[in-house]
């Protein structure tokens, strides 16, 4: 990284990664899969760089505009579109530019104040067919950690929303941790990096997005506390004691200790049968 490179800016949550390795396992992630490469938030093209060498089309969204000389370096002006990736339409984009594509591969180093919000917009984005993103660890492990059973989670990997709807629509696994000495300057914590591959076949379909995702907003809204007694501001006794029943749910048991299959069994009972599905 050369000494005119713009300094990091920390209210946008800014940490330039300079670690070989972990460049090079991000970057080779879905290589042989992809029709087309787009990566959030470039900064300082560490990614952009090896990725620019590949022989897929990439297109660039970076917020910060101080890096427009680095990264046109790299990439001609037309792969970049400088804008908030927040308020920008990833499926307005590909259309405006004409890149047609099932196949997209997204690539983050996510802000991580702002990651939760970045990552649900990608979700929603047909398109995306693979992601290779990068979480502070707490969070990431939500998503990569399983529990076959409530109570195996470890304090703090519990389930969340964020990790509920994310693995009913991707499948994930862990690509690699990453401590803070790869970034310049360092987080404070840790990080880690998911590979995310869309499921073909999810099994709470797209039709049922926006119901999925207001329940698991219920249903972690206070997720400490048992799940039963939190339901019951939204539902009625008689609704939610057979589902529990039904489904073996304990209803003392607390939101954060579920698993996914238990997630999906929960809601497949309160909410689809409820509306006959």
């Amino acid at each position: 990284m050369s000494d005119n490179t713009p300094w990091a800016n920390k209210r946008l949550g800014q940490h330039f990664l300079n670690d070989p390795q972990v460049i090079s396992a991000i970057c080779s992630d879905f290589i042989n899969l992809a029709e087309l490469m787009v990566e959030v938030g470039p900064g300082a093209g560490a990614l952009t760089s090896q990725l620019a060498e590949q022989r897929l089309p990439l297109l660039l969204v970076e917020k910060d505009i101080r890096f427009k000389e680095r990264l046109t370096s790299l990439v001609s002006s037309e792969q970049i579109i400088f804008a908030d990736a927040l308020s920008l339409s990833l499926g307005d984009a590909f259309a405006e530019r004409r890149l047609d594509s099932s196949h997209v591969w997204l690539i983050s180093n996510l802000p991580y104040n702002i990651s939760v919000p970045l990552t649900m917009s990608f979700i929603q984005t047909p398109q995306i067919r693979y992601m290779t993103l990068m979480f502070q660890r707490e969070v990431g492990e939500k998503i990569v950690i399983p529990a076959s059973v409530p109570g195996q989670r470890k304090r703090g990997q519990g389930m969340n929303s964020l990790a509920a709807l994310l693995q009913n629509y991707f499948e994930c696994r862990l690509l690699c941790h990453v401590p803070p000495s790869s970034f310049s300057p360092p987080p404070k914590v840790d990080s880690i990096v998911i590979s995310c591959q869309r499921r073909d076949a999810p099994r709470i379909g797209w039709e049922q997005f926006k119901s999925y995702e207001s329940f698991l907003r219920q249903m972690f809204a206070m997720k400490r506390k048992q799940l039963h007694k939190v339901l019951r501001s939204h539902y009625l006794p008689e609704q939610l004691d057979p589902v529990f029943e039904r489904c073996g749910i304990d209803p003392k048991v607390r939101a954060e200790t579920f698993n996914l299959d238990q997630v999906q069994l929960l809601y497949e009972g309160l909410i689809l049968r409820e509306n006959g599905e």
